[in-house]
């Protein structure tokens, strides 16, 4: 069984920050988008490294780099490899072109390194 993830501050902190901002403007949607995130973490049906893997995949295409490097580490931390994240992320190709995944990259790669770190620190 894959080791639960690690809560990094960087990436825990970026979401934070966001939130924060976020209630501070609109405090019901804040809570609510709270409350949504935390449903979808856990979700039944599939394993957490296959939700992360699609979460990785929806935020490539999106080209949001942290929530790209995020979703990497909790892959990572989850017990993907490298390979299964760069699938993941070439998966987009076909109907998204190359550019985000390239663009991508260095976010994942990143994150990657973060989780596996943090499994290895436990």
């Amino acid at each position: 069984m894959a080791a639960q993830p690690n809560a990094q501050a960087d990436n825990q902190g970026e979401f934070r920050d966001e939130l924060a901002s976020m209630h501070e403007a609109f405090p019901v949607l804040a809570e609510g988008l709270s409350g949504y995130l935390s449903a979808l973490d856990s979700l039944p049906g599939i394993d957490r490294k296959t939700h992360e893997l699609i979460r990785l995949t929806c935020t490539v295409i999106l080209r949001h780099g942290p929530a790209v490097r995020r979703h990497a580490m909790l892959a990572a931390e989850f017990g993907a490899s490298w390979q299964e994240v760069l699938g993941t992320m070439v998966l987009t190709q076909p109907s998204f072109g190359l550019v985000p995944a390239r663009e991508m990259l260095p976010f994942a790669q990143e994150g990657f390194e973060e989780g596996r770190q943090a499994l290895t620190e436990e």
